[in-house]
């Protein structure tokens, strides 16, 4: 975690003012292209959701160091200094007669005293320590001091507490990291919903691009025949209409795309206004994993479920303190101190503290807390019923999409050999205006079809990719 820190303080003072905005978080924009796995390399580095994921896990992980800390030796040291000094008249009454000089006496009394402590606690319950004191007194004999001491709980009440705090701090240290894990996952599918958002926005204005070169093509052909009266003026209108139609188009689909590539942008952490190439093409690759092996897969790999248990176990640990809190608390302690002198001290104590009745505070406080737990439960249940039917949901997608791109395929094929045949027909006066309009919109349409299925081919599979953590993706990528 240490090392993920460092690299990321490094990665931010390198790019330091190569971004558009010139600061710290921003990336350095691409050198014209950008492939999937770099956008998600980027991602994973600066966007500002990872990055405070990782920021959570890092103070959880600190947290649970100082609850450790805790039951780690320790030694302590005080010290102290004192210098007293007293003024009196030399007087003093007996039988109602005064004795004495009458003079202004002065008495200067100093001492120091250190005292350092050896202690050590157990997650058993079992504390000791070994302290020491040297002192110095200006007007008396001080003498050094040695002192050993233990204390161990008889009763589970003290045990439960110490294995609530260490194990709840470990819980939930183990939930940040997973949180962790989890945000990479979100992000790296955001990533790639965006990535191929922008390649197909980019494909339709291809597509819509290629209309308006057929339409302005038409729109000559008719221009150049008009002359001649081989086509009425209205024909000619027509297909102008048809050209400013896509041109019209043609706008709106540009927007999409900045529109799109700005979001992306801003999901990785680059420049707003960056521009690039996306290189990945939508090809797609045939899923080889039976509905069975997702579901098995994601229900045990899942880190939301996980995070579920975790905080179960954390209110078990809870609920077992709570249980007794009207228990008696028993303790036994022993100490040996011995000075300098040769006084020896052995001494055994048993320490009792009962509760006998607390208003009925325990008993409300449990059944809260068997409450809190039933909740927990339920929430599990649904949340793995919420990721089946999701997986299956992305299955049923997967495997539609699959048989749709490849019937879409071959409709793309007929409508690019039947635009060519309808060119011919039109130029030869066989097919009417209207009707090669309407074949080159089945072609457009077939091909902006085309490419709606395999992005959300991909997208499904990448869905199905993130719910197991960590993702099968940088695997298969």
């Amino acid at each position: 975690m240490r090392i993920q820190a460092w690299s990321l303080v490094l990665i931010s003072i390198f790019s330091f003012g190569r971004g558009s905005a010139g600061d710290l978080f921003t990336a350095p924009p691409p050198d014209g292209r950008l492939s999937l796995d770099e956008a998600m390399r980027l991602a994973l580095a600066h966007n500002e959701a990872i990055r405070r994921a990782q920021l959570a896990q890092e103070a959880a992980e600190l947290q649970l160091g100082v609850v450790r800390a805790d039951f780690s030796p320790l030694v302590n040291v005080s010290a102290s200094a004192r210098e007293a000094g007293t003024r009196s008249r030399d007087v003093f009454s007996i039988a109602g007669q005064t004795f004495g000089s009458g003079r202004i006496v002065e008495d200067t009394e100093y001492d120091q005293q250190l005292a350092p402590v050896l202690s050590k606690r157990w997650t058993s319950g079992l504390s000791t320590s070994l302290s020491g004191s040297v002192g110095y007194n200006s007007d008396s004999d001080v003498p050094s001091v040695v002192e050993w001491r233990a204390d161990y709980p008889l009763s589970g009440k003290e045990r439960a507490r110490i294995r609530e705090r260490v194990d709840n701090a470990r819980l939930l240290a183990e939930q940040q990291a997973n949180a962790a894990v989890v945000s990479q996952e979100d992000i790296r599918l955001a990533v790639i919903s965006a990535y191929y958002a922008v390649i197909q926005a980019s494909e339709q204005a291809g597509i819509v691009i290629d209309f308006l070169r057929q339409s302005r093509s038409i729109l000559d052909y008719n221009e150049s025949m008009l002359s001649g009266g081989f086509v009425a003026s209205l024909q000619v209108d027509e297909s102008r209409i048809e050209v400013q139609r896509r041109q019209a188009d043609l706008l709106t689909t540009e927007d999409q795309v900045a529109a799109r590539r700005e979001a992306l942008n801003v999901l990785v952490g680059l420049p707003v206004d960056a521009s690039y190439v996306l290189v990945e093409d939508l090809r797609l690759t045939e899923n080889t994993k039976s509905l069975e092996q997702w579901i098995a897969e994601t229900l045990a790999a899942n880190l939301n479920l996980s995070n579920l248990d975790k905080s179960l176990a954390m209110q078990l640990n809870s609920l077992e303190v709570t249980r007794r809190l009207d228990n008696a608390d028993v303790q036994l302690g022993a100490s040996a101190r011995r000075t300098e002198d040769g006084d020896e001290t052995l001494m055994l104590e048993l320490t009792l503290f009962w509760p006998l009745y607390d208003g009925g505070v325990k008993r409300m406080l449990t059944e809260s807390a068997y409450k809190d737990i039933q909740s927990n439960r339920l929430a599990r249940w649904n949340l793995e019923r919420q990721l089946v039917a999701a997986v299956r949901d992305d299955y049923r997608r997967l495997s539609s999409e699959w048989s749709r791109a490849a019937i879409l395929q071959q409709s793309v094929a007929l409508a690019e050999r039947n635009i060519d045949i309808a060119r011919e027909n039109y130029e030869a006066g066989r097919l009417p205006y209207r009707n090669f309009v309407d074949i080159q919109l089945d072609l457009a349409n077939a091909r902006d079809s085309l490419i709606a299925s395999q992005v959300s081919y991909k997208v499904a599979l990448a869905r199905l990719s993130s719910r197991v953590h960590p993702s099968p993706w940088q695997t298969e990528r």
